[in-house]
């Protein structure tokens, strides 16, 4: 009888992805920056008006962790930029 064996807490599939996005994430935390850049705003100022705590909203933009598509879609209402045209500019990187 074989005993159990368990994989390592840190070969967890999407805690690697959060620390190593994929190229396409790269670009659209790309754009992100980029629009949070035109916009005149800050990623501080940003996540206060879309009631997200800073440090955690910086975390995703700095490719940290994964940003949840609510997050991100709550980000593009602040900056006034809306999902089509964004992925379209992030298509275009």
């Amino acid at each position: 009888m074989h005993p159990h064996v368990y994989p390592p807490l840190y070969a967890d599939p999407v805690a690697e992805a959060d620390y190593f996005p994929s190229p396409r994430t790269r670009k659209v935390l790309a754009q992100l920056k980029a629009e949070i850049a035109a916009s005149g705003q800050t990623t501080k100022s940003l996540a206060i008006s879309i009631g997200k705590p800073y440090s955690t909203f910086r975390r995703y933009i700095a490719g940290e962790r994964a940003i949840p598509a609510d997050d991100l879609l709550d980000a593009l209402d602040g900056l006034g930029v809306d999902y089509a045209t964004f992925m379209r500019r992030v298509g275009e990187r």
